[in-house]
Order: structure tokens, then sequence, then C-alpha cells
């Protein structure tokens, strides 16, 4: 009898931790990827962002496409003094400069943190740093929403 009190124990926790793996916890590898499918609510003067996504895998010959269903991104943004190339270029750290110059850190960068924590991508760049802090983050859900190159960049620089 104690054995299945013992066990009757650890299976919500054995549920919850298979549920919270399920968008990235696919099996397959990222060429199995079709789709990333994103929505955003697009609202400026933050520094957090938020998408709902839903990634599609392509089956076999056996199985047919496999989605993870619907998830939350979760993603903060930042702006730094250093750019690159829009939606591609990634880094795992962000650089600022200290001192208060109006061309100073005005490159908008987003990173994902939940489900995953990815790296850093590159958005844009802006005309002064005010800017950039003020809609940076709406940029990023305007990325995740609207651009699969982004998303793409997002998702697989999680494991490199």
């Amino acid at each position: 009898m104690k054995k299945i009190y013992l066990l009757l124990l650890f299976i919500p926790q054995i549920v919850f931790a298979g549920l919270r793996c399920v968008p990235m916890g696919y099996p397959g590898t990222k060429s199995d990827v079709i789709s990333y499918i994103c929505t955003s609510g697009l609202t400026d003067k933050r520094l957090d962002w938020i998408s709902t996504c839903n990634i599609i895998y392509e089956g076999t010959d056996i199985t047919k496409d496999f989605e993870t269903g619907d998830f939350t991104v979760r993603g903060v943004a930042g702006c730094s003094k250093s750019g690159g190339t829009a939606y591609t270029t990634t880094t795992d750290i962000l650089t600022t400069l200290t001192t208060a110059s109006d061309g100073n850190n005005n490159k908008c960068w987003c990173k994902m943190v939940t489900p995953v924590v990815s790296k850093w991508v590159y958005i844009r760049s802006y005309s002064n740093a005010g800017s950039c802090a003020k809609s940076c983050a709406y940029r990023c859900e305007e990325a995740m929403a609207g651009n699969d190159t982004f998303r793409n960049t997002l998702f697989s620089s999680m494991t490199d």
C-alpha cells in the first residue's frame, strides 16, 4: 500500500514536467521544422515582449505533421552600441556605452527568455537611444508575428 501512495505523489510532478517541455521537447531536429506561427499584442514603451507561438514539424511517411500547440514566448528587449545584420546577427552579450550621447545605445536587440533562453538577435537601428528604449520591445513582438527570418534565428540560436 505504501508503494501506491508513493507512486501517486510523483505522478503530478512528472505530468507537469512533460507539459512544460512540450513546445521545445519534440525529438526531431531543426531541419524538421516547417514553420513557426506567432502572434503578438504589439504594445510599445516596455522592455519585455510576449508572443503566442505554434511550431509545425514535418512528419514522416508514416506520421503526419506534428504541431506543438500554442505556447507562450516571453522575451526582453535591449539597446546596445553594437549592431549587425537585421534579423540574423546574434550575440551572447550586449555591449552598451556609459557616456550620454544621443547616438549611443540605439541598436535594438531581442532575446527569448521562456520557454528557453536564446541569444540576443539584432533587429534595427534607431536615430537615438530614447527611440530605441521606447520602441524596441514593440519591434521584437512585430518581428515574432511577421518575420520568418527573425523567428528562425531566434529559435535556432537557443541551441548554438
